[in-house]
């Protein structure tokens, strides 16, 4: 049954697809709803109103009749402006308008008067039926606001429980780059008009387009409805703009640069930087009150420089041992356009039909990120297209019912091509970690195609409102396998006595492992002395002056097939949900959603199935009390697949004395060829291998909510308690460490793993968790002239995982992930964000009229950081301990403060031309927000190992300070535009 039911469930998407009525539009995940009742001056409820619907920009209308109990509905609108009109015998007519936002429900009572009464126009502002926590950008507020390159994803930050990621830059395999609740950054859901919009490979976000083109953003943190799914964090939803019966345009431009920016404070001077954005936007009728058309381009160029903070010391010993690479400023370029070209068509006054078409394409000549103490060497260039097409259609019809289809297709290709031929380096130095050479995860190939059907039925049955369907998401990707190709190695403090050395002999800083020029007679006496025993201790092995080679105790290469991986990967969902009222002032929302996603090489489950329920109680007209709970699941990524697909790579991890053979080879690596010199075959406990786990059940969170909202006023106040469990989270950990530790690192190697027939061994499994607790405070104000939100969150998160790169496991003991629960990385205890749009225009002067100010100002409390001591204390095969046996994350950086301004002012403001000059200020008071700083304290004497020089505690906490600071966020960057609308 297990085989056959995505068969079943493909065959029944498909039936919907082919069989439902002609002409489709957008679902309720991409529209909003008019709802209400109709009745006289007494109250009583007035059956057989005839309700018309006008969406006032492009004049198509529906109509619908009132029930015998005065109810109604105007379900699937595209979110805007709309004029409702009610006409029933023996009344007068009665008109109302309404500003209806993505996702809510405009409940809207109609009161007709009797004959001889004239016509009356009110507003009516929108509310919501749905339990989820979610935050709504509007179109008047998206053009207005502050966003740094006009990045749209950077709205979500405006709402409450959304951070961004605290993991390091991802370069290749970058994430989406917020954390939802504390979750991870890569398990989040990003749509477009309904459909999927995810990089399936490592949870990013797959194509962009103009801000310009974005109608609604709208951000659901928790407890969002069946219909949503493939998300552990949030959900990210966006509908692009359309055209309308007016042919409307617009130009832009802003500019930015050195000298309009202040200098970065961990830097010696201001390096050069220059970015240019512009483009353009033209919409309306291709065929009034029918069809509609909206284009946009953009295009963006910078030139800017990256700091290169590595000390001259360990530079001097790089180019003494082969390795070249530059300090100071550094430059780098990133230039990119975007397209998209929008249609819609009302075949029909129940019929839509859109289609969209966007294209993205990218150059990026520092795609790994560098600076600080990471040489340029280790980036890459990035070369990426991206092509999507989409079409929405929907049917509605006047009794209520809703068919909705909609169909994707995505073609990605991106080349990623390394610096530099490698190996990559990493070196304990005083400063911190420093690395140069290659990134591990370069050069890289990707090229993925994605397929979507999605279709649902809805319809009114008395006070249910029911919705089902499901969708089938098809993602083939093709991947030059990208982990581990080339060599690495990391040099660390170590014991002359460890390696074979005489009893009391001295020990070696990094520095002086990596560079012999830097070793004392006496270190170059015992290691000539070691290196003459090793023919002895290791037959065949050859005679090696070790006093003028580098040491490190772990040196690894991957050797990859050259030809890409194919990996393809299904998804098959099915969801019903039924919106019940229970009474004029309570709605039951329930749901239920089926995933199953079956791809290549990985262990088949049964799929997961995901309850949720919610209820809505308004007991006082201007008080909502929400509740809700329910099972979310995430979507597959096949990063880990990539990385274990059999017969694809092989990778040597060589301990001393086999780690320092591949520095005696020209390239600093061995060959490409996988040839191990000598004619020395190592054994099976060096090798590196990657596994799923027998059982990959699938990751879910358990996520409730309770809050209450009050309106006074034009104000909405609000109080939200979220819980979020993670359970069964995907992540890595190596299961063979060395276990039985001895005096000889290679014996222990060999023969001390739990397993001693095998090599270190990789391990994804979903065996780790999260718990999340938050309370948030939140206001809302719209009125007049002036639009603003803020929110305060209390929180507290904690985990027992990072993430499943391996550069980033930090485990002390792998085997025990007991001892890793702690703070989670993504914890982000207080946490306030405000944004705002204020219209000036209370003057009639005319120099004193005419602008909007806006502002986004976010403030972050220190987030927790893990101390490492850079050398394998507890002698298990890795360098991954924490100095004197300090817990997880026990650090705290410094808190965050940002202030991003816009003052705009419309030079001219007639009713068909309008040119507006726009000056943005972002993070207005210069601070700085450490973005990079070093982690690393190895031991004072080593070998004893039993004092570190640690950082001064606050609060029972370890802070970072300044003399540990590398890299910041940007400085104080001012930027001048225009924009031009006809």
């Amino acid at each position: 049954m297990a085989v056959r039911v995505p068969w079943i469930i493909s065959l029944l998407v498909l039936a919907l697809w082919l069989f439902s009525p002609v002409g489709y539009a957008q679902s309720g995940s991409t529209t909003g709803t008019i709802t209400g009742r109709v009745c006289d001056a007494s109250g009583a409820v007035i059956g057989g109103t005839e309700m018309v619907c006008l969406q006032v920009g492009t004049g198509i209308q529906r109509t619908v009749q009132s029930r015998e109990d005065g109810t109604y509905e105007f379900l699937n609108l595209p979110p805007g402006d709309y004029e409702l009109r009610a006409r029933a015998a023996g009344f007068e007519d009665r008109r109302q308008t309404i500003r209806l936002s993505l996702g809510t429900t405009a409940l809207v009572v109609i009161t007709l008067a009797t004959a001889g009464t004239t016509d009356v126009i009110e507003v009516v502002a929108d509310a919501r039926n749905a339990a989820e926590s979610a935050t709504n950008i509007r179109q008047n507020e998206i053009p207005a606001l502050p966003i740094n390159r006009r990045d749209f994803l950077q709205f979500a930050i405006t709402a409450a429980r959304t951070v961004p990621d605290n993991l390091p830059d991802q370069g290749a395999t970058a994430t989406s780059g917020i954390s939802f609740n504390a979750q991870s950054p890569r398990l989040n859901n990003l749509t477009i008009d309904g459909l999927d919009n995810n990089d399936a490979t490592s949870g990013s976000i797959r194509s962009t387009f103009s801000q310009e083109a974005v109608r609604e953003f709208q951000v659901v943190s928790d407890g969002y409805s069946a219909e949503f799914g493939r998300a552990l964090g949030g959900i990210i939803n966006i509908i692009t703009k359309s055209g309308d019966n007016q042919f409307r345009g617009s130009l832009f431009g802003f500019f930015r640069n050195a000298a309009l920016s202040a200098r970065e404070s961990l830097t010696p001077g201001k390096p050069p930087f220059e970015q240019y954005q512009y483009g353009l936007t033209a919409g309306g009728p291709l065929w009034r009150n029918r069809a509609f058309f909206f284009v946009t381009g953009e295009r963006l160029n910078i030139r800017q420089n990256t700091v290169v903070t590595i000390s001259d010391t360990v530079r001097a010993a790089a180019l003494r041992n082969g390795f070249r690479f530059e300090t100071g400023s550094i430059p780098f370029s990133t230039g990119g356009s975007t397209a998209l070209v929008r249609g819609d068509w009302q075949i029909t006054p129940e019929d839509n039909l859109t289609v969209r078409y966007n294209y993205g394409g990218q150059v990026n000549t520092a795609f790994e990120p560098f600076g600080g103490l990471t040489a340029s060497t280790f980036t890459g260039e990035q070369r990426l297209t991206d092509h999507n097409l989409a079409v929405n259609n929907t049917f509605v019809s006047q009794q209520a019912f809703v068919v909705e289809s909609r169909f994707l297709y995505s073609t990605r290709l991106q080349d990623i091509g390394a610096t530099d031929p490698g190996p990559r380096i990493a070196i304990n130095a005083p400063e911190g970690q420093v690395i140069f050479g290659k990134s591990l995860v370069l050069p890289q190939f990707r090229d993925t195609q994605t397929y979507q059907f999605f279709t649902s039925v809805g319809l009114v049955r008395g006070r249910h409102q029911m919705k089902f369907g499901g969708d089938v998401l098809r993602v083939d990707s093709r991947q030059r396998q990208p982990a581990s190709e080339g060599g690495q190695a990391i040099f660390s403090a170590v014991s002359l006595a460890a390696l074979g050395g005489p009893p009391g002999s001295p020990s070696m800083s990094a520095l002086q492992a990596f560079d012999p020029t830097l070793r004392t007679p006496q270190q170059q006496a015992v290691l000539a002395l070691i290196g003459a025993g090793l023919p002895n201790r290791f037959p065949g092995f050859p005679v090696l002056p070790l006093d003028v080679l580098p040491i490190t105790n772990d040196y690894r290469q991957g050797f990859l097939d050259p030809q890409p991986t194919r990996i393809p990967q299904t998804a098959w969902s099915l969801f019903a949900l039924d919106d019940v009222s229970l009474h004029p002032a309570v709605r039951l929302n329930l749901g239920v959603r089926y995933d199953l996603i079956r791809a290549r090489s990985t262990p088949e489950n049964k799929g997961f199935v995901s309850p949720r329920i919610a209820l809505v109680w308004q007991p006082l007209q201007k008080l909502t009390v929400r509740s809700g709970y329910g099972l979310f699941t995430a979507s597959n990524l096949t990063f880990p697949i990539f990385t274990i697909v059999p017969l694809t790579r092989r990778t040597l991890v060589l301990p001393f004395p086999f780690s320092i053979l591949p520095f005696t080879q020209p390239n600093r690596q061995l060959p490409p060829s996988g040839d191990f010199p000598f004619g020395i075959q190592p054994v099976p406990q060096f090798g590196l291998e990657f596994q799923f786990a027998r059982r990959l059940p699938v990751s879910y969170t358990q996520q409730a909510s309770l809050s209450l909202e009050s309106q006074l006023g034009s104000t909405l106040f609000s109080v939200v308690y979220n819980y979020v469990r993670g359970n069964r989270i995907l992540s890595l950990r190596n299961i063979n460490p060395v276990v039985r530790p001895g005096v000889d690192p290679l014996d222990s190697v060999i023969n001390g793993r739990l397993d001693p027939r095998r090599g270190t061994v990789n391990e994804y499994a979903a065996a780790y968790d999260s718990y999340y607790h938050g309370v948030t405070f939140g206001v809302e104000r719209r009125v007049g002239r002036f639009t603003g939100r803020a929110s305060y969150t209390l929180s507290k998160a904690i985990d027992n995982y990072v993430d499943f790169r391996t550069s980033l496991q930090e485990f002390a003991e792998p085997l025990d992930v007991r001892q890793e629960r702690a703070l989670s990385i993504q914890d982000a205890r207080h946490r306030l964000v405000m944004s705002g749009v204020w219209k000036l225009d209370y003057s009639k002067h005319l120099l004193l009229r005419d602008y909007t100010l806006s502002y986004i100002f976010t403030a972050v409390s220190g987030r927790p950081w893990n101390l490492l001591a850079g050398v394998d204390l507890n002698r298990n095969g890795d360098a991954n301990d924490r100095p004197a046996g300090l817990g997880r994350n026990v650090g705290v950086t410094p808190a965050f403060y940002n202030l991003d301004v816009r003052l705009a002012r419309r030079c001219i403001n007639r009713d068909r031309f309008k040119l507006e000059g726009i000056v943005e200020a972002f993070n207005l008071f210069n601070r700085t927000n450490v973005r990079e700083f070093g982690r690393t304290f190895p031991p004072v004497n080593p070998p004893l190992n039993t004092e570190f020089n640690l950082p001064p505690r606050r609060g029972g906490r370890f802070i970072v300070t300044p003399d540990r600071y590398r890299r910041a966020f940007p400085p104080r960057q001012i930027q001048v535009g225009f924009r031009m609308t006809f």
